[in-house]
């Protein structure tokens, strides 16, 4: 969002007597109860980093962080979907790799 010049508000969702735990007004907003999630100005709630910088991007267009064209986000998407990948696979390696 600072590449954008954005100041977006940001909600502490977390319980402050169990930090394991989400606020109950959070969950309420969100089954999963997974952060980020976007809250949009009509109520509506949109999950996960990726769909949230995809809302941005279209509210938002300049400047342009996932593609100017067709080509360009198709490439973005391509590089995001692999540092995901491949975050998720080193973290569940290392998971299963630690000592008990």
């Amino acid at each position: 969002m600072l590449e954008k010049g954005l100041r977006v508000p940001i909600e502490d969702v977390f319980d402050a007597t169990d930090p394991h735990l989400m606020k109950e007004s959070y969950r309420q907003k969100t089954a999963r109860a997974t952060v980020p999630a976007m809250e949009l100005a009509d109520g509506t709630i949109i999950r996960d980093a990726a769909a949230c910088m995809r809302v941005l991007e279209k509210l938002h267009p300049e400047v342009p962080l996932l593609g100017r064209d067709a080509k360009e986000a198709a490439i973005v998407d391509g590089w995001e979907h692999s540092a995901y990948e491949d975050g998720v696979v080193a973290v569940g390696e290392a998971f299963r790799n630690s000592p008990a």
